[in-house]
């Protein structure tokens, strides 16, 4: 359901703000210095205070059309006038089971889902091999669609949090054929700070392949520059052996930068493609099978507490191919 939260713009006596006219509702009606109009940016941090720390946080209710000024939604280029009503829609998320309706399919899927880690705040999922994160379509064939389904309501209350989201959602991609740990996000403050930490490199990735052919030393870096961009991926040889007459290993990677399927052009650059890579791993696409990449660890702070979560996801049996 919909929280409903409304002020009226009103001109305030001396205790006002005389530069910008802002403040909440007020007895007084009378101000020489008022300034009429204002941005509505302005007038959401002022009227909401506890719900808007930042300018930003404003900016992005309005992008998500959550903000009205006299019953019509307004962008982040609007006016608040005096007299004007402005209304702000804090999503919620409804406590009731709502994969009732799921088709006999998803929930098969569904009870084959795992959570690492669970609050009021995000969660970190187990996302499947061969699974989207998220689709454009309407389909269970990526892990978004099921997290209403898989996750427990928020607690958190709106201070806090600054509201739960219409629904969880993920806070960064695993490639389709990628397996592993995806964290997701149950509030705006939480969706907010987990995808700047994303974005500045402050959340620990770690990834556990299987390669064919052997890498130059034990332990080092892959620097190649992708998509004209800076690109850095650190590894370490875990494990060398032979298959059908071929070097294989196993090996851990941390990459330090984000570019897009970074992990697989490195390694398939160095002549090491990723085991079922069928873009980059000759014979890979007769040979069928799932590609051999797995999100094995995340660590990151936690958006609300500050505390350091760590957690680690071993890969399935299939991985081990050494014999």
């Amino acid at each position: 359901f919909k929280v409903t939260r409304r002020a009226e713009w009103r001109p305030r006596g001396g205790g006002g703000d005389n530069r910008t006219g802002v403040g909440p509702r007020s007895s007084s009606s009378s101000s020489s210095s008022f300034q009429a109009k204002v941005p509505v940016v302005d007038a959401l941090c002022a009227l909401f205070p506890e719900h808007y720390e930042t300018r930003r946080q404003a900016k992005n209710d309005c992008r998500k059309k959550l903000v009205m000024v006299n019953g019509r939604v307004t962008r982040c280029a609007g006016a608040v006038d005096v007299g004007d009503e402005v209304v702000v829609v804090v999503r919620e998320t409804i406590a009731t089971d709502v994969s009732a309706h799921l088709p006999d399919s998803a929930k098969k899927v569904l009870r084959t889902l795992k959570v690492k880690h669970e609050d009021d705040h995000l969660a970190v999922i187990v996302k499947p091999q061969g699974f989207g994160t998220a689709s454009a379509g309407g389909g269970y064939d990526n892990a978004n669609a099921f997290l209403p389904h898989l996750l427990k309501p928020t607690g958190a209350s709106t201070e806090e949090s600054r509201g739960a989201m219409h629904r969880p959602r993920p806070c960064h991609r695993l490639d389709k054929a990628t397996g592993g740990l995806l964290v997701c996000a149950k509030t705006s403050r939480a969706m907010e700070t987990i995808c700047d930490d994303f974005r500045d490199r402050k959340v620990r990735k770690k990834y556990f392949a299987v390669i064919r052919g052997l890498l130059p030393r034990d332990a080092g870096t892959l620097d190649t520059p992708l998509d004209g961009k800076p690109s850095t991926t650190e590894y370490v040889v875990e494990h060398k052996f032979k298959r059908n007459g071929e070097q294989h290993a196993y090996v851990t990677l941390t990459p330090k930068t984000g570019r897009n399927q970074q992990i697989r052009r490195h390694l398939a650059g160095a002549g090491c493609p990723i085991v079922g890579d069928r873009i980059r791993c000759p014979g890979a696409k007769e040979e069928g099978g799932e590609m051999l990449l797995w999100a094995c660890k995340v660590g990151f702070r936690h958006p609300i507490t500050g505390e350091q979560i760590e957690l680690e996801s071993d890969p399935p049996e299939h991985f081990y191919i050494a014999k």
